[in-house]
Parts: C-alpha cells; structure tokens; sequence
C-alpha cells in the first residue's frame, strides 16, 4: 500500500491511497502513481508490517521487501511431577476477528439482527451465563427463523474458523426442530453445521467450524437458522461464546525447525517433536524446579513458555517381565536404578590414582562404578559393595563378592 502525502500540510495527511495484493511470487505493480512523496506498508498474515516512509517517486522505482515472521511460542505447556514428561502444542499464530459473549444483554450491541421475537438473551443461561436462545415462545410452525450476525473482512489468513457453545433443552420427540450455522460468502448461503432435537437434550458442548473459505472475502456473515415443523416440542437452543478466529497453519508449519527446552533456564535438549523427559539426575524429590520451552524458527527464537512444578519423580523398576502359570501370572523386575554405572578410575585423598590395572603376582588393586551426580544435587551413599580379584592359575582372574 502507498499513501501520498498532501504537500505542506503538517502533519502530513494523504491525499491518494493505492492498494495492490501481490500475485503468487510475491509481486505487486502499481502502473501510475502521481509524483510524490509516499509512505510504503506491506503486510501479510503471519508476519510483521514493513513500513518505509517519506520515499520520493519521481520516476519508475523498484523496492524489495523482506518481511519477518511473527515468532510464535509453543502452547499448552504441561509438565507431569512424576514421569518428567513435558508436552506442547505446536504454535499458531491467531487473531480474533469478533467475539460474541451477550455480556451487554442486547442482539443490538453487536449489530445482530433477529427476524422474529423468539431469538432473546437468557440473563440466567450460559457457558458462562448469559447466552443467547432461541425459545419455543412464541409457538410457530413450519418456521424458518434467523439470527444474523453483522458483515465481517477476511484478512488473508492461511485458516479461519469459527468457534461457539451450543446448548438444547428439548421437549418433546413429536416433530424434529433443527438449528443449522450458515456461512454468507458474499453471494450465497452454505450451511456448515445442523443439530436436532430428535435425540433428546444436550448439555454445553463447544463446535469449532472450518471457515477459511472467506479468508480473503470481505463482507461475510454467519447466522443461525432454527426451523422445524412445531417449536412448542423444544424449551430452547441456546448459543454463548461465538468467536472468529483468523490463523496461521494449524498443522504443520515448515518454518519451525523445532524447540528448545530449559530446565532452571539451562537448556538440556533440543527435540522436533512436541515433549521431552527431564532426565531423572537434574530433579531433586520434592522440590521445585522450573521448565520452559520455546520454538525455534528459520528466523530465530520465539519466547519462552514455562511451568513450575514439585518434582515428585521414583525411579520405577526395569526389566519386568511377566510368565503366564495355569491361571495367574508370575512377575519380575529388577531394583530401581536412576542412572546406568560406568567403570572408573579410583583417585585417593593424597591424589593418587588407581587405574584398576594389575600385572604382577600378588599386587593389589582398585575397580569400581562411577555414578554421575548433577552438581547442584545432594546425595549420601546409603550401601557399598565390595569384590576381590585373585589371579588364578588359568591365568583368568576370579572374581568373588
């Protein structure tokens, strides 16, 4: 978009607006602009304005844009006490484009239109309470009965959607009623989703509809279709909490290469998928530690989410294995053991250090297990065991605990 400014007048106002969408590479002619001095914005969904101002054009001119995507952080963070299990959902970028919570009390505040009396607020009804419904009062037949929101412009997002509560107290089975949610695409009306009441009641449920048919449409509606043969077999349908939601891909978005996760604002992993372990030898029983995670995108590093919690992690028992007896079952396992051992080097308090190594006849030794402890941890040594090795005349050592 180029806006002209009007020369010698501050502030600058602007006197000529030129507005192009760019083509599939990205490109975007203006054929005639008048000389000037221009302000130059570029937007897309996703990303962050590019704004230039005070470009003189006297002639043919040529700009290359790069814009900056918007960074967004992982959501849903959970972290289980026990397992050390994290998880994530994967980054959407969103926008509210409306939001309907009938908070005002008023089909007027928000520019809805009812064609007929039965569509009121219920003060006392709601997902929170009020709600709007549609009541079986007055009683009609063979209706077809409207709530139809106000014009909505599209933004260019790659998903839109739409989102609400629905609720049915129903009366009777005699005759089917239905209420029915319609997309207004600036030409036609197309139903997306249809309820009865010839399965009974249903009590709050939220519905989430696919709309990104009008992403790029200005002037799109939605509305709420009740019809049926004799409304006097239902009490109400009732609708709360109706949003347009403009967004980024919902699946897989082939800018995030993956994320980082930090354990006390130390980082320990990086993974591609949505959840990680903390490995059991960074946790202490019954204190608190603080995970955090953030996406990592072609252009950088997103904010951190983060979750504090009480660890509350055991070591669980390891090679269980199960032997089917006529008609019970025999278990076995093996003792906990948070970290695997590895062979080491003895070293003494004078600094000498025993490589475990003997070659002559007699000569004494030191071998043992290394068990690796995060610094900031404390343990104690709560058994030892001990072995001796004696050189035997098959030339094997003998090993006796």
């Amino acid at each position: 978009m180029f806006q002209r400014q009007n020369p010698g007048t501050p502030p600058p106002i602007f006197d000529s607006v030129y507005t192009k969408q760019t083509n599939v590479s990205g490109t975007a002619t203006f054929p005639t602009l008048y000389k000037g001095t221009y302000n130059l914005t570029v937007k897309k969904f996703g990303f962050i304005d590019y704004i230039q101002n005070n470009i003189v054009i006297m002639g043919d001119m040529t700009f290359d844009v790069v814009l900056s995507q918007i960074k967004s952080p992982p959501r849903n963070l959970n972290v289980n006490d026990t397992s050390l299990l994290c998880k994530w959902d994967k980054p959407l970028y969103q926008i509210p484009i409306f939001t309907e919570a009938w908070t005002s009390g008023s089909l007027a505040t928000n520019a809805w239109v009812a064609s007929a009396s039965n569509w009121q607020i219920y003060a006392g009804v709601g997902n929170l309470a009020p709600s709007v419904g549609f009541n079986y009062l007055p009683e009609v037949y063979n209706y077809d009965i409207y709530l139809t929101s106000k014009a909505f412009n599209g933004v260019s997002s790659p998903e839109m959607v739409l989102k609400y509560d629905i609720y049915l107290s129903n009366y009777a089975l005699t005759n089917e009623n239905t209420l029915t949610v319609e997309l207004w695409n600036g030409t036609t009306w197309t139903p997306l989703k249809s309820y009865t009441n010839m399965n009974g009641s249903f009590n709050w449920k939220t519905e989430t509809l696919d709309i990104s048919a009008v992403a790029n449409i200005n002037g799109f509606k939605i509305r709420f279709h009740a019809a049926g043969v004799d409304s006097y077999d239902i009490n109400n349908w009732n609708l709360d909490n109706i949003t347009i939601v403009a967004q980024a891909f919902s699946t897989n978005n082939p800018c995030v290469l993956g994320y980082n996760g930090y354990l006390n604002n130390v980082q320990f992993v990086f993974t591609t998928d949505t959840f990680t372990y903390i490995p059991p030898t960074m946790v202490i029983y019954n204190q608190s530690f603080t995970f955090c995670v953030n996406s990592v995108w072609g252009s950088g590093t997103s904010a951190k989410v983060c979750k504090t919690f009480t660890s509350h992690f055991l070591c669980p028992v390891t090679n269980l294995t199960a032997i089917p007896v006529t008609n019970a079952a025999y278990l076995t396992w093996s003792k906990p053991q948070c970290a695997a051992a590895t062979n080491q080097c003895f070293i003494y308090d004078d600094g000498t250090m025993e490589n475990g190594l003997a070659i002559n006849p007699g000569f004494s030794d030191w071998l043992g297990n290394y068990y690796p402890i995060a610094a900031y941890c404390q343990r104690s040594i709560a058994q030892c065991g001990y072995a001796v090795v004696e050189q035997c005349s098959s030339n094997e050592p003998e090993l006796r605990n």
